[in-house]
């Protein structure tokens, strides 16, 4: 590196011999040599051009060197050292931070002005793989999910900022989620996630309001065009644990609701189901009649299944009798008598088991105590995941035979199937579980829950339900 010589503004000097000196690394070692410290700068146009050249007199000769465009005989001199042919691209890497030619005859390969810009793009691998980014440029920009992209991307930074923008943290990362057509980190992370194998998948189960990939998925299946469809198919489908057509299903949830004593003929109950039925009709392309879709299973087709079902179906006859001679059925319920046991509370909760692996023996020793209160119509509800937690496997095939056993559906909660059908049915359950997260989402469930829910106790082989007495005799009444 040459010392740092100071300049002098002068004229150019004529009358006195001289020598000019082809390059600027011999003009500079024979200063150095000689001791020069002043070295002069013939003005060019004004005093803000660069000179015309460099100049200093030694022992009565004039030793010369054109200037080039540079400033200094030291920025020529570096310039040199560095690889720069001329001394505008000098000068302007300087002003953007680059050490030498190469770094900067880069960067402008890429457009770049500014060395920290793009050292953070080549560190990422926008600089890299630019080349690689513009023959998909275009078919990112036809592509539906990723034609956001901007249109004027004609550099690598430009590139790293907009992804940048967008959260990628490298080249790699945009490149993926843009051949896979998501337009940002966060939509293809949240898309993943949810299991959705496609970007298509994804946006389409967005737009029809689904968030979850199986559910979606199960929903291309059954033909079903938007979640609000897909939530009345659960509705029908997982509250219907007896696999009723679903028009037989809400014919029995019609009997349900009407009042004790209530006479309805035969005329009434169909016009009320055919209302019900009007819930889940839709139109289909190319008409605007509504029908029911494909998925709705539907098993009373006249008057005669109609009857059918009201005379012999286990369930109905337990919201009372129909008068096949006078078409009517009348609404005679006998004192609720049934009982549902949140098997996963119960299973978990004993003296001798807390804190430790769930019990079917628990759920056993309930059965008995309500049986001794001549509850028969118990129904136990579990989580498919006890079956993997509970050890005493015999205790199951005991349970199974004493009552109705059920697992609630694959990907759905428990607690949801259980408090659907005690919404349902509004009968008894057992549970220690206060329901305190459904309750604040769930107007019916604050209110009513707690009238419906008995709390246990077991210790050793004793269970202890208090209040269950008093329901008892109320049923013997």
């Amino acid at each position: 590196m040459a010392k740092k010589f100071e300049h002098i503004i002068s004229k150019n000097i004529s009358g006195i011999p001289s020598v000019e000196i082809a390059e600027v690394k011999g003009f500079v070692q024979f200063a150095e040599a000689e001791g020069i410290k002043y070295i002069f700068a013939a003005i060019g146009k004004d005093a803000q051009s660069a000179p015309i050249e460099f100049f200093f007199p030694y022992n009565g000769v004039v030793y010369k060197l054109k200037a080039m465009g540079f400033f200094t005989v030291t920025d020529y001199y570096t310039a040199q050292q560095k690889g720069f042919v001329n001394a505008s691209d000098f000068y302007a890497s300087q002003k953007g931070g680059f050490d030498n030619y190469q770094e900067y005859s880069q960067s402008k390969q890429f457009g770049v002005d500014k060395k920290e810009e793009f050292e953070k793009a080549k560190e990422t691998g926008f600089v890299q793989y630019f080349d690689s980014f513009l023959k998909k440029y275009e078919g990112y920009k036809k592509n539906k999910h990723t034609s956001v992209i901007e249109n004027n991307i004609d550099n690598a930074v430009k590139l790293f900022e907009y992804a940048q923008q967008k959260g990628f943290k490298n080249y790699k990362e945009f490149e993926t989620a843009y051949d896979e057509h998501y337009p940002d980190l966060a939509l293809l992370t949240d898309a993943k996630e949810k299991g959705f194998k496609t970007a298509d998948d994804f946006f389409d189960a967005a737009a029809k309001g689904f968030t979850k990939s199986f559910e979606f998925d199960e929903a291309k299946q059954k033909m079903i065009v938007t979640k609000k469809e897909y939530d009345d198919y659960q509705y029908l489908k997982y509250g219907n644990i007896n696999n009723l057509g679903f028009d037989e299903y809400q014919l029995l949830g019609i009997l349900r609701e009407l009042p004790n004593g209530k006479k309805i003929s035969l005329d009434e109950l169909q016009k009320i189901l055919e209302l019900e039925q009007d819930k889940y009709k839709r139109t289909f392309a190319g008409s605007d009649a509504k029908a029911l879709p494909v998925w709705y299973v539907k098993k009373i087709t006249d008057t005669v299944k109609t009857e059918s079902f009201l005379q012999t179906n286990a369930d109905v006859k337990k919201q009372g009798t129909y008068d096949k001679q006078n078409k009517n059925f009348e609404i005679f319920r006998v004192n609720r008598t049934k009982v549902y046991i949140d098997a996963s509370n119960v299973a978990h909760n004993s003296f001798s088991n807390r804190g430790g692996n769930p019990v079917y023996r628990n759920i056993r020793l309930m059965i008995d105590e309500l049986k001794l209160w001549k509850f028969t119509d118990i129904t136990v509800i579990a989580d498919a995941s006890l079956r993997h937690k509970a050890k005493d496997d015999e205790e199951l095939k005991r349970i199974q035979k004493m009552c109705t056993y059920h697992e609630s559906p694959s990907r759905t909660q428990a607690d949801k199937f259980l408090l659907d059908l005690i919404h349902k049915e509004k009968c008894i359950i057992i549970s220690n579980d206060g329901f305190d997260d459904w309750k604040r989402n769930d107007f019916w469930i604050r209110k009513n829950i707690d009238k419906l829910r008995f709390t246990f106790m077991i210790k050793d082989d004793r269970v202890s339900l208090p209040g269950i007495e008093k329901l008892a005799k109320e049923n013997e009444g």
